[in-house]
């Protein structure tokens, strides 16, 4: 069974309650490669493409297209919305994402094969 740890993924995110996930009302925290960590999620290819638009769960009016996809390197799981919430407003990091990150030196995996187990542990996301 695959395990997907999820990064950036909140509580008010989905309609019904969610209470494993944070809240997205954290207070921000600096980090100082917060962009290059930011970058690197950017260039994950979306596993699970969802054809919406989310609202800025911060802000409450900036819209995300596609907000709902999920995006994996095949350890971690976040949303595309998610990278807004994470770059935009300076919400924590999982120190063990960041670790990850640092430890792949910022570069994201080329291709993740999108199996049936890891398509099953992604759909816990959505």
């Amino acid at each position: 069974m695959v395990e997907l740890r999820p990064v950036g993924i909140y509580a008010e995110s989905y309609a019904r309650p969610r209470p494993e996930l944070p809240s997205v009302r954290q207070t921000p925290v600096e980090i100082a490669d917060r962009a290059r960590v930011v970058d690197y999620m950017r260039a994950v290819t979306p596993a699970f493409d969802v054809l919406d638009v989310t609202v800025d769960l911060v802000d409450g009016t900036t819209k995300v297209r596609s907000g709902s996809s999920l995006v994996t390197d095949g350890v971690w799981v976040w949303r595309t919305d998610s990278i807004r919430h994470l770059a935009a407003h300076g919400l924590p990091i999982d120190p063990d994402f960041l670790e990850h990150v640092r430890a792949r030196d910022y570069r994201a995996p080329e291709d993740v094969e999108v199996t049936d187990e890891l398509e099953d542990a992604l759909l816990r996301y959505y």
